[in-house]
């Protein structure tokens, strides 16, 4: 369930590049420094750099888990929903002889979750993450 690495670190690093920027911007007006002189002198330094590396690695940790809740949460709840609503209809058109049809209830839950995002009730990296094991239902 957990999002791409990789676009979870480009999204933090560039977090803290933001931030950054904002906070040597603010502190060279506040002690009147030069701003470009005062965020070289903090991009290279060595204890900055550990320190930014640490926070980093604790933002990422940090945002995987809240997301992995979040997906897990948005998960059950959309589960319960099509189950409620989706579900009958597909068993009472496709299901008549009491056998799974796999490929009915995968489309149908496809539909609804890109129906979800087209909506706004759920963001597009929760329907990319959200997958049901819909014959199982």
């Amino acid at each position: 369930m957990p999002v791409n690495t990789k676009y979870m670190k480009e999204a933090v690093n560039h977090a803290i590049a933001e931030a950054m920027s904002i906070l040597s911007t603010e502190l060279a007006d506040c002690l009147g420094f030069d701003e470009v002189e005062l965020e070289w002198e903090l991009e290279h330094d060595d204890n900055i750099k550990e320190l930014t590396d640490k926070l980093r690695a604790a933002i990422q940790a940090k945002a995987q888990s809240v997301l992995d809740s979040e997906v897990k949460k948005a998960q059950e709840l959309l589960e319960e929903e099509w189950a409620y609503l989706h579900l009958p209809i597909i068993k009472e058109e496709y299901e008549q002889d009491g056998v799974v049809d796999g490929p009915a209830r995968r489309e149908d839950w496809c539909n609804f979750i890109d129906a979800k995002c087209r909506n706004g009730d759920i963001t597009e990296v929760i329907a990319g993450l959200v997958d049901a094991d819909v014959e199982s239902l």
